[in-house]
């Protein structure tokens, strides 16, 4: 792009002190003239007013290209920054949910593992309570076996003394009579020569 150049400026001639008035001077004739070349042009080498407003209208529409540009540059950027905030943030969220997760899976073991023991405890206590009931089940029912077998016993010997004795006391009864009776002697008397033929 063709940049302005500033306008050059060359001083005017001054006149000299001959041609200037003076009070009191009679005016002199003018000097010859320089026969040398004209003067150089002085808007030689800078722009028109024309290409001055070709290239403000390049440059302008050169800064609204650069304006557009750069706005669409800042959107991209937003973007991608926005996007690494987002992904920034959900990869915090993973972490986050990952740890949570992990608190809640630790503890839910925990209480599995608590819950695990409770219940060795309770079949534990149940079991030994089961044999304590079946160890004092069992002695009562041997002890009612016991009881009973000695009670049965009893009842026997009882019985059996009971029919012995009926027996025995009936035997004696007859014992006793048949002694009073032996005792009592016969109603008659044997002579004992009689008795001796």
């Amino acid at each position: 792009m063709t940049m302005m150049q500033a306008p050059s400026y060359v001083q005017a001639p001054q006149a000299p002190a001959s041609t200037m008035f003076n009070q009191g001077t009679v005016m002199q004739a003018p000097p010859m003239l320089n026969q040398g070349p004209p003067p150089a042009s002085l808007t030689q080498g800078i722009p028109t007013p024309d290409q001055i407003t070709a290239q403000k209208t390049a440059y302008a529409s050169a800064l609204d290209k650069q304006l557009a540009d750069g706005m669409v540059t800042i959107q991209k950027e937003t973007e991608i920054e926005k996007s690494m905030v987002m992904f920034t943030a959900d990869k915090q969220l993973a972490l986050m949910q990952m740890q949570i997760e992990e608190q809640r899976n630790e503890q839910i073991a925990l209480l599995d593992e608590q819950a695990t023991i409770r219940q060795c405890e309770l079949r534990k206590a149940f079991v030994e309570r089961k044999i304590q009931l079946d160890n004092q089940a069992e002695g009562l029912t041997m002890d009612y076996q016991m009881k009973f077998i000695q009670t049965e016993l009893a009842q026997k010997t009882w019985a059996f003394e009971q029919t012995y004795g009926i027996a025995e006391r009936a035997l004696e009864a007859e014992y006793n009579e048949q002694v009073a009776k032996a005792n009592a002697g016969t109603t008659y008397s044997v002579p004992a020569q009689a008795v001796g033929q």
